[in-house]
């Protein structure tokens, strides 16, 4: 979660996700997919936030009744 906040437009591409948690190289697809689906199962449970893909990249969905100050000083 904290590097799709910290990421310029709250964007990661699978292949800076992989390199980012597994270094080793062993982030395969499946790892990836699994990974965020968990996410996404915690976030909806919790918040408003969304995670959608598009072009081989996850974009975190921040709603605008969610300001940015609310992410970063939790």
């Amino acid at each position: 979660m904290e590097i799709f906040l910290q990421a310029e437009g709250h964007t990661l591409s699978t292949s800076l996700i992989s390199g980012t948690l597994w270094p080793n190289g062993s982030g395969s697809q499946e790892r990836i997919h699994t990974l965020i689906r968990r996410l996404r199962k915690s976030l909806g449970e919790l918040t408003a936030l969304q995670i959608k893909f598009k072009n081989d990249s996850y974009h975190l969905i921040i709603p605008h009744f969610i300001g940015k100050n609310a992410l970063t000083n939790a």
